[in-house]
């Protein structure tokens, strides 16, 4: 151990991140028997790095199951990569696996049993407890099916092992995992596009493939532009643009509302600012339609103009009904949300206490069906009429846990935009919109919530 502690490849260095990337990107669509050699690889790896300094440990392992491409690159396909987050072992995610004997030997060497429970942790500790309880009692009445409170439960439990590991790590070394992840997240973007390995969305629309700091990069690149000395932030703000005008990065729909959110968090917390967004914004609302019309025929024949022309239409077209029966992600959440709202009116009581993990919905409107086996519902969600993953954290939230999970989610919400702490913008965009998807999205959230709180307590001192 003394010989490694020496070796400085068991530092937390770029070089090795930079390397980890390059074969997640090369290795796409590729020989799935050496990537398996190369994930275990690179799992001994984090084992060796672990003994040798713990910290450093937690930190490739956070870096590596970020930085792998996430399951979005895989949609099209029948099974999971053999990645550093889907490889399984013996039926189970060997991550998860790896987490937890992190978890017990960081335990062991650290005797570190308790953490700082802030108002954000109580929440999720409030939703999980709650959900599994409530989702438990809903399988006895035979009201939720089984395997969606295991998928439910398999997704949220890492909750409680990535809080402690954070735990252990100081907000120097948090912001080296974001700073690092988010510059090694555009290298991938642009080595994606100069080796043509590109994920399909759709048809006939390709883009650069992304991992879990993917959906936040944009907007966590020219936020938090401190974290960069001016040549990097110059080098990465050009590539993003690039792949930006050149229509190769995937923009969604709640990345485009999300662009609101984060100017409307800006005009409320500085004042500078408040002016020039305020007329930005009456520009776009008294020109919508040539500038929705220019950025659509600018994208032409590809999804992302589709994406634009759906936030026109819920402006011009506030026909509800209308926007739900359309063949898009805005026509989905408004058709969610439109079914969750008579299925509570039908139900009152559920609205009160919501139904827990494996809590889901039956199709009363007919919106939903025709988007089963895609869009995040099984096949097996339309003969069970019961659509289990529905397609914003409100909408999981008020099902799981009814009117007091939900308040308890606004008020926190709120606060957030009380807060001038960048990094808890970032962690506010991951908390409206993406934190409940997959267990490497919920970490994400909860090393951005772990530099806020960080921060917070530093800037008060």
């Amino acid at each position: 151990m003394k010989y490694l502690a020496k070796v400085s490849i068991f530092k937390y260095r770029f070089e090795v991140l930079l390397l980890f990337v390059i074969g997640e990107v090369l290795l796409f669509e590729t020989n799935d028997n050496l990537h398996l050699l190369i994930t275990l690889i690179e799992y001994l790896f984090v084992f060796i790095a672990l003994v040798n300094n713990y910290r450093i440990g937690i930190m490739y392992f956070v870096s590596f199951t970020l930085l792998a491409l996430s399951q979005d690159n895989f949609v099209i396909h029948d099974s999971l990569p053999n990645s550093f987050w889907g490889v399984r072992a013996f039926g189970f995610s060997l991550n998860i696996i790896f987490s937890f004997l992190i978890f017990i030997y960081c335990i062991v060497i650290t005797k570190k049993t308790k953490i700082k429970i802030d108002i954000n942790l109580k929440f999720f500790i409030y939703f999980i407890i709650y959900s599994i309880i409530s989702g438990t009692v809903f399988i006895l009445l035979s009201k939720n099916y089984i395997d969606n409170f295991v998928q439910d439960l398999l997704t949220y439990s890492p909750f409680f092992i990535y809080s402690y590991l954070l735990s252990l790590l100081d907000v120097i070394s948090l912001k080296e995992i974001i700073k690092k992840g988010l510059s090694l997240t555009v290298f991938a973007m642009i080595l994606s596009y100069i080796s043509n390995k590109m994920f399909q969305y759709g048809e006939g629309n390709y883009f650069v493939l992304v991992n879990n700091f993917s959906f936040i990069v944009i907007f966590a690149v020219f936020i938090l532009r401190d974290l960069f000395k001016k040549w990097q932030y110059i080098l990465l703000i050009s590539c993003i643009i690039f792949l930006l005008l050149n229509g190769d990065i995937f923009i969604g729909g709640k990345q485009i509302i999300l662009l609101f959110v984060v100017l409307f968090w800006f005009a409320l917390n500085y004042k500078k600012y408040a002016i020039p967004i305020l007329l930005l914004f009456v520009f776009f609302i008294l020109f919508i339609e040539p500038t929705i019309s220019f950025i659509s025929n600018y994208y032409a024949g590809n999804v992302i103009s589709f994406k634009f022309t759906q936030i026109f239409t819920l402006v011009e077209n506030f026909d509800l009904s209308l926007i739900a029966s359309t063949k898009s992600s805005m026509g989905n959440i408004i058709a969610e949300a439109i079914t969750l709202f008579d299925y509570f009116v039908d139900n009152p009581i559920l609205l009160v206490t919501g139904k827990g993990f494996g809590g889901a919905i039956p199709d009363t409107m007919g919106y939903l069906a025709p988007w089963a086996g895609s869009s995040g519902y099984a096949y097996q969600d339309l003969s069970r009429n019961d659509f289990h993953k529905l397609h914003l954290p409100v909408y999981e939230i008020i099902l799981k846990t009814g009117l007091l999970g939900f308040l308890f989610y606004f008020y926190i919400i709120v606060r957030f935009f009380k807060s001038k702490n960048r990094y808890m913008l970032i962690y506010l965009i991951l908390f409206l919109t993406v934190f409940y998807v997959t267990k490497e999205l919920l970490l994400i959230t909860l090393v951005f919530l772990s530099i806020s709180k960080q921060v917070e307590i530093n800037s008060n001192i």
